[in-house]
């Protein structure tokens, strides 16, 4: 808790990231004139002293779009283990900007120390700068999932890399999509070209259509 005078009071809970402990808490102090502050997922509740409204400036707090699908590194039981909603925004800010690598500094839980981390997006591949040693990564599949229409008039998902792909181009504002597949029949490259507005799949070479949805 912050407060400072009478009938004024900040509240301020850190609900998730690398350091959360549900064993003790933290102080978050008002940053040196305000214009400054931790990359820390906060809920703020604040109180007024009835005189009028507490001013802030206006920030804009992002946050891992669920519909995307967050980041996760394979541990050595074979599970998938979500990074920190801090470390999420780093490597989607990177992907997004079609970066190949990132460097994240992440504290382990086992030893309490800090632990340099080479991120290589293009292999999927989380490397331990310290010992070399890589662990897998991946994007988890969005839960907003993309079906197309089959030949049986049944929906069939679009493969979890493609799932992706929408995702991360519906949330840069697009509207169409082209996709580049290899049939698994003749080998040979096809393309098709998703629209998100008529939803429909158009084979480019045919022009062949199918309906495609949202579940």
């Amino acid at each position: 808790p912050y407060a400072k005078g009478s009938g004024r009071m900040i509240l301020a809970y850190i609900v998730d990231g690398r350091w959360f402990s549900n064993r003790i808490h933290y102080v978050v102090d008002n940053p040196l004139g305000g214009m400054k502050s931790y990359q820390i997922p906060l809920v703020v509740v604040t109180f007024a002293s009835g005189r009028g409204s507490i001013s802030f400036p206006k920030y804009t707090f992002s946050s891992v779009d669920q519909n995307q699908g967050s980041w996760e590194w394979k541990d050595e039981g074979g599970h998938w283990v979500p990074y920190s909603t801090s470390d999420n925004l780093k490597i989607q800010s990177a992907y997004r900007n079609k970066l190949t690598r990132i460097t994240l500094n992440i504290l382990s839980h086992d030893t309490k120390q800090v632990k340099q981390f080479e991120i290589d997006l293009c292999l999927l591949k989380q490397k331990n700068l310290a010992t070399g040693f890589f662990r897998e990564m991946r994007q988890r599949p969005p839960t907003t999932m993309w079906k197309w229409l089959d030949n049986k008039k049944q929906w069939e998902p679009y493969s979890d890399a493609v799932q992706a792909k929408i995702a991360d181009c519906m949330a840069g504002g697009g509207t169409t999509l082209t996709l580049r597949t290899v049939s698994n029949d003749t080998g040979k490259e096809k393309r098709y070209l998703l629209d998100f507005k008529s939803l429909t799949q158009t084979q480019l070479k045919t022009g062949f259509k199918r309906p495609i949805r949202k579940f």
